[in-house]
């Protein structure tokens, strides 16, 4: 489970984040000054930051700069979120150091989605220390490269060597970028010392160093293909057969996409419920504690409905509750007084 820090003075802005991150199952703390979030950071770093550009005590960019050249916060993934909506403000938040830029007002769901988002590209930027192909396995942070699961030992040419070509895997490198990359720019030495690391490097590969192919006049290619003989197979298919396969699929296909859709739909709708249900917790003004949902910073693609257990309307978000009639007799109400929660799809001439 990822963990979030969330640094922004607006109660009702923050307040909804904590409520949609802890929903969708991150551990979250907030902060309503860059004094405490300060303070926190030296006691235990978060795996994501949400941080607002205009603090009370502070400049949002200004955190951003200190965490980028602190250790324990370069590459601490950072979501700016803030008002400023104008391209230079973007710009500069991201050329300073933050990996999103979040402007207000958003959706719900666009949160939750950047989030995500950010945690998978970073965990993946985090696997890719360790490279892995065919039977050589290279772990960037360790300095160690094993093949077929014995320990190579190589100098520090040697293994910037194979760095840059397993890191271009399937794609030829030219000698004249390996020269500049591995041995700098200002290299004077004679292209041969290329060829004699590269023999060697093969040699301390034992079998797998047959992976590094030549490409002559051109450079070096690491390739976990081997050179495989294949016998072509012609197969004579019925027109009708084809037919009725591509048929199948496609009613496959709309099967599955109908399933993930309705999915999607039911986890939507929980999704925001728990978010109203945790708004409403010991209020009786209805329509001020949903304002975090409902207002100009909240979703706009929902529609929210409180009832009683009698099944009249209490409050909905999109037009007044004294015009609408009782709706204990719907399905969903129904299941949701007997089971806890109840789930209906149906068409509606209203949002």
């Amino acid at each position: 489970m990822a963990f979030v820090y969330i640094v922004e003075d607006d109660k009702n802005i923050r307040e909804i984040e904590v409520i949609a991150l802890k929903n969708s199952g991150y551990e979250v703390q907030e902060f309503e000054t860059a004094g405490e979030f300060r303070k926190a950071f030296e006691e235990r770093q978060p795996d994501l930051l949400l941080l607002d550009l205009m603090l009370p005590d502070a400049d949002g960019l200004d955190i951003v700069r200190e965490l980028r050249q602190d250790k324990r916060g370069r590459e601490l993934p950072i979501i700016l979120v803030t008002a400023r909506t104008t391209e230079i403000d973007k710009v500069k938040g991201l050329d300073i150091g933050a990996d999103d830029y979040l402007t207000k007002p958003f959706g719900i769901m666009e949160l939750i989605s950047r989030v995500k988002a950010l945690l998978r590209r970073t965990s993946r930027e985090q696997n890719s220390r360790v490279l892995e192909i065919g039977t050589v396995r290279m772990d960037d942070e360790k300095h160690k490269v094993t093949a077929a699961g014995a320990d190579c030992e190589l100098t520090f040419k040697e293994y910037e060597l194979l760095k840059l070509l397993m890191t271009n895997a399937g794609i030829v490198t030219s000698r004249e970028e390996i020269l500049e990359k591995v041995w700098g720019t200002n290299f004077e030495g004679e292209s041969r010392t290329l060829d004699m690391h590269i023999k060697t490097l093969r040699q301390k590969l034992g079998e797998t160093g047959s992976l590094i192919k030549t490409v002559r006049n051109v450079g070096y290619n690491f390739s976990a293909l081997r050179n495989i003989p294949m016998k072509r197979k012609i197969y004579n298919r019925l027109f009708a057969t084809a037919t009725l396969a591509i048929v199948v699929t496609l009613l496959l296909t709309v099967a599955v996409y109908y399933n993930l859709l309705k999915k999607q739909v039911l986890e939507d709708s929980r999704h925001y419920a728990q978010m109203a249900a945790g708004l409403l917790e010991g209020t009786e003004d209805i329509e001020k504690s949903l304002a975090p949902l409902t207002g100009e910073n909240g979703a706009r693609d929902i529609r929210i409905t409180v009832i009683d257990h009698e099944g009249d309307v209490l409050y909905d978000s999109q037009v007044r509750a004294d015009g609408l009639s009782n709706h204990k007799s719907r399905p969903e109400v129904q299941e949701a007084l007997t089971d806890g929660s109840g789930f209906e799809i149906r068409r509606s001439d209203t949002l």
